[in-house]
């Protein structure tokens, strides 16, 4: 989660200039929603960013319309693709606040509802879920590419079954933390918890 308020040209200026005095090459992607903040602060975005000479293999980039992911594709062997999406999925649905990362994604779907005609309209979704449901979309979108999904999810795997447990089994993911650590090893992600909810 950036919390800084990408739409803001000196903030992406700022953020290069930083990814260009460290690195020879690089491919910095930001995300944010479109809601511009009189400050710097802003709830939620997501980066990813290649760099050295893992820049020549970069094919593709993007993010999504809310600032809910940024991807980059890369060339790897037998003329095949890997997609590398880093996420940011709002916490509980009762989050309060006007500027949140909840609320910037409710008020760009309410948004997006207004403007469909009244016929095509479907029914709103909690961010969570309008999070979840683009997110299976956008990767079948890509599915004949090799996958590697990062993410602060901010919930336990497994928890929800309608959550990213639902998103792993239907597309057959491994979770490299479980799979590496075990389940009762896996190290927390999370500064006021014990759970490891990236």
């Amino acid at each position: 989660e950036l919390n800084k308020d990408v739409t803001k040209y000196k903030i992406n200026t700022d953020m290069q200039d930083i990814a260009n005095k460290h690195f020879n090459c690089n491919r910095l992607r930001l995300a944010s929603t479109t809601k511009q903040m009189a400050k710097e602060y802003k709830p939620g975005g997501t980066a990813i960013m290649t760099i050295n000479s893992t820049c020549s293999r970069t094919r593709e980039h993007g993010t999504d319309r809310m600032g809910r992911w940024a991807y980059q594709k890369y060339a790897i062997k037998d003329n095949k693709r890997l997609l590398v999406v880093s996420c940011y999925q709002v916490g509980s649905d009762d989050t309060k606040g006007l500027t949140t990362a909840r609320a910037q994604q409710a008020g760009i779907m309410i948004e997006e509802s207004l403007r469909e005609d009244h016929a095509s309209r479907v029914p709103l979704l909690s961010p969570r879920k309008a999070f979840r449901r683009d997110l299976l979309k956008f990767l079948k979108d890509n599915k004949e590419d090799e996958l590697l999904l990062v993410g602060d999810f901010n919930e336990v795997l497994g928890d929800e079954q309608t959550g990213m447990i639902k998103i792993q089994r239907e597309l057959g993911l491994t979770d490299l933390m479980h799979h590496h650590h075990g389940v009762s090893n896996a190290p927390n992600s999370w500064i006021r918890g014990k759970n490891r909810i990236d």
